[in-house]
Parts: C-alpha cells; sequence; structure tokens
C-alpha cells in the first residue's frame, strides 16, 4: 500500500485563503469587546445641561465681541484664572484665538459631559465667512460650568 503525502495546494488567483478567515477574526474581535468607550465617562449632555453649558460659552463669546475681557474672564475655570492674569488672558485670547475673539457667530454642535466636565463642538464664522470648528471643555464649579481650554478640532478627527 501507498501512502501519498498530505500536501496544500494554494489556489492560483483570488484571495489567499487566510484573507477570509482574518477577516472573520477581526469581526469577531470587534463585536466581542465592542466599540471604544468616550473618554473619561462622557456622554451625550441632556438637554438641561447642554443648555448651561452653551450658556456660558455664549456669555463669553459675547464678551469678547464687545471687548468686555472683565466680563469674558469671569467664565474662565479656576485653574485659568489662577494661571492668566486679568491682561494676560485677554492677550492670550487675542493673539492664540483671534477667531474666536474675532467671530461674528458660533454654531453649537454635539455635547458630551459627565457631571464634573463637559465637551461641546463650536463652529466659528468669521468675518471672510469661513468656518473654524473647537472643541471646548469646560468643568463643573461651585457655581456652575466653566471654560477649562479650547482646541482647535481637527478636519476628520473624531470628536471624543
Amino acid at each position: 500500500m501507498r501512502v501519498l503525502p498530505f500536501v496544500i495546494k494554494r489556489p492560483k488567483r483570488g484571495f489567499p485563503v487566510f484573507v477570509p478567515v482574518l477577516l472573520l477574526l477581526v469581526l469577531a474581535g470587534i463585536t466581542y469587546v465592542g466599540w471604544p468607550e468616550p473618554r473619561n465617562g462622557l456622554q451625550f449632555s441632556r438637554d438641561a445641561v447642554r443648555g448651561q453649558l452653551t450658556n456660558v460659552i455664549e456669555s463669553q463669546l459675547a464678551a469678547f465681541r464687545a471687548d468686555d475681557y472683565a466680563r469674558a474672564y469671569t467664565f474662565a475655570a479656576a485653574g485659568i484664572r489662577e494661571q492668566f492674569l486679568l491682561a494676560d488672558f485677554e492677550a492670550m485670547v487675542k493673539q492664540g484665538y483671534p477667531l474666536i475673539a474675532e467671530s461674528v457667530s458660533a454654531t453649537f454642535g454635539i455635547a458630551f459631559d459627565n457631571g464634573r466636565e463637559a465637551l461641546v463642538v463650536v463652529s466659528f464664522h468669521g468675518r471672510d465667512k469661513r468656518v473654524f470648528r473647537y472643541n471646548y471643555m469646560l468643568l463643573r464649579e461651585r457655581d456652575g460650568w466653566k471654560v477649562n481650554g479650547v482646541f482647535v478640532a481637527k478636519p476628520g478627527e473624531p470628536v471624543i
């Protein structure tokens, strides 16, 4: 009796056999692990909280547009006020965030919070009609929500 050796023949054309298997394993892994959760436990903000967040940002923007930096300063978080005196805060905003300080209007997008921290996506409309998107970070302090930082939202970047 003659024994033939076991030989695996590769297909001559098309996908290698391992590609569908690899794809199946990746999909199974995503199903098992799930999609990533938002950082810091942030969840979609309820309407009442979203209203509080956007009110703080709108109030600070109105102060910027009125060139009332003393009022705008009151909407900054304690950490920002500790880091910058009023004159330094004004210079920082005018030099570092001129698109915000000189914006004509703002549109509020999605808002997330965890009860202590929040993130709000804001689109600013400039005098030249261009639109710039920023992410506002806010902190809940004893007297309400305060702006803790702002950073440019890059195109195509996930919100959180």
